[in-house]
């Protein structure tokens, strides 16, 4: 798990809040939910640990939202 959180940091510029990282991070995987929701769905799982840390409300708020998008988008008949 500190891996994956390790490798976000590296994303960012050095002294980004975790809130920036995990902003950053739904925002990436927002643009990619409706071409690649599988690969969507992995980036969402890499914040975890993060968001875990964190435990603001908003965020979580956010995260159960990207999954729902996430879930409906892979439901979908193609």
């Amino acid at each position: 798990m500190q891996v994956q959180a390790q490798s976000l940091h590296a994303k960012l510029p050095a002294g980004t809040s975790k809130g920036a990282i995990i902003k950053a991070q739904f925002t990436s995987v927002e643009a990619s939910i409706d071409t690649a929701p599988q690969q969507a769905s992995k980036e969402l799982a890499k914040v975890l640990p993060l968001l875990q840390q964190t435990n603001y409300g908003l965020y979580w708020g956010l995260y159960h939202k990207l999954c729902g998008k996430i879930a409906s988008k892979m439901n979908e008949p193609e």
